[in-house]
């Protein structure tokens, strides 16, 4: 993994030896910024396939055709795809990667705070289904993931805003001194040296648990009921305000069938108020709870009449001990 600014342009030391073409791959908004910068960067033959923005691509059919592009450009087992921006583009390029030819090569350029600090790195790529997001998927992991933060300067304000989610999530869950750091910055745009933590935190947790057998359940905190919330709202809900919600709800959840209070509440919501996180409770129109309750009944971690909610050490979570399960009956009455 590199980090650093400027590092972009050093894209091609990234590539594996022998590399016969590239395809890169990410939304028409990415490509229009950066793909002609990052063909700029490459000596080798390269393509640049692009889709339309938004997690509605994040399905088979972009997958195919996607795939279709990469045969008609006559790629080979020496061929590598980066995947260019956003999460919807590094899980969608990087399923692409591990389906092509049984398996190409890849390199995740993050283009988006998100990007950085969560999608682009730990290995699951996927695709969204009618049954829920990310149903369709496998883990595979990139040769290398290039972080430059300067990209972060074009990024607008409502794009940082959301990425913010998964950097507040990851401190609550493993690094909770960082919302004092988040705090204490002048503005919600995140400093390198805040990226680079969320990201150590982050990679920690994958390393002693890369396949999610146990601990790294605890980086789905706030995910169960976000990931309801995005596919009842037919993904008009963006996934960085349906996770910042989600966490207060998921929380409040594990208060109540702990009796543990969680110490960094109030620090958690002056963030999410910094963050510009609480748009999702003045704007968006209220789904059912019971539409979220049966899409939750369908999450990956739920089994049964019950669903599991990830369980961060706060709440009484650890070895062996990374989620708790809870009645359907429970949930309708909490």
């Amino acid at each position: 993994m590199a980090i650093g600014s400027g590092v972009l342009k050093k894209l091609e030391q990234f590539l594996p030896p022998n590399t016969s073409k590239v395809f890169v791959i990410g939304d028409s908004i990415v490509m229009s910024l950066y793909g002609d910068e990052i063909k700029s960067h490459l000596s080798i033959e390269t393509s640049l396939l692009s889709f339309a923005p938004g997690e509605s691509s994040k399905v088979l059919d972009t997958w195919f055709e996607l795939n279709q592009q990469l045969e008609q450009g006559a790629v080979d087992r020496r061929a590598v795809v980066i995947g260019l921006g956003g999460g919807v583009s590094t899980d969608l390029a990087g399923f692409v990667a591990a389906t092509s030819l049984r398996g190409l090569d890849g390199i995740f350029v993050p283009t988006s705070l998100l990007g950085m600090v969560d999608a682009a790195i730990g290995g699951k790529v996927g695709l969204n289904s009618g049954f829920g997001k990310n149903r369709i998927g496998c883990m595979w992991w990139p040769k290398a993931v290039v972080v430059d933060p300067d990209v972060l300067l074009t990024l607008p304000d409502l794009e940082t805003s959301l990425g913010l989610a998964e950097v507040i999530k990851i401190a609550c869950v493993d690094d909770p001194p960082l919302l004092d750091l988040l705090l204490a910055q002048p503005s919600f745009r995140p400093s390198t040296e805040v990226i680079i933590r969320a990201i150590k935190a982050k990679l920690a947790i994958v390393e002693r648990d890369p396949f999610e057998k146990g601990e790294r359940a605890v980086l789905n905190f706030g995910h169960t009921v976000g990931h309801a919330m995005e596919a009842c709202s037919n993904w008009s809900i963006p996934h960085g305000d349906a996770v910042a919600l989600g966490m207060e709800i998921e929380a409040s959840i594990l208060e109540s069938i702990s009796g543990i209070k969680w110490r960094d509440k109030d620090k958690f919501l002056r963030v999410r108020e910094k963050a510009e996180l609480t748009r999702i409770l003045e704007h968006q129109p209220v789904t059912a709870w019971q539409d979220l309750l049966n899409y939750m009944a369908s999450d990956k971690k739920s089994t049964g009449s019950k669903i599991r909610f990830s369980l961060p050490s706060c709440f009484g979570g650890g070895p062996g001990n990374w989620t708790v399960a809870v009645d359907l009956e429970v949930l309708e009455t909490l």
